[in-house]
């Protein structure tokens, strides 16, 4: 697709990584920035054992937080796994497989794992 970058490879490996480590607890909040601007997510684990996506806007002295949504563990996971799939299954296509898309494959096999344990 034209103005195609890799960019997305990565950061979708940023997200995997990022609920592979609150799956093992490694801690409550998870912070995924964008490549380029002030813009992040806040992925943070509730009491009740959901999770809340919040989009964040962070400049000089001012922070917003224009939305977020409340999900489970395997609802988040399943759709970052199909989105991850669709462009790891586009860079085969097009033989622009890398190292980043290696290590999202990897990361995506580990958060499939992962995932099926909470659906069961």
């Amino acid at each position: 697709m034209e103005g195609w970058s890799d960019a997305v490879v990565v950061v979708l490996g940023w997200w995997a990584n990022a609920l592979i480590r609150l799956n093992a607890q490694a801690g409550d909040m998870e912070v995924v920035h964008f490549m380029e601007g002030p813009f992040e997510v806040e992925i943070r684990r509730l009491a009740d054992g959901t999770f809340r996506v919040s989009a964040v806007e962070r400049r000089k002295l001012d922070v917003r937080r224009p939305g977020a949504s409340d999900m489970s563990f395997a609802t988040l996971s399943n759709a970052l796994i199909a989105a991850a799939t669709t462009v790891l299954e586009e860079c085969r296509g097009a033989s622009w497989w890398s190292r980043d898309a290696a290590s999202l494959q990897t990361a995506i096999e580990q958060l499939s794992a992962v995932t099926a344990q909470h659906e069961n």
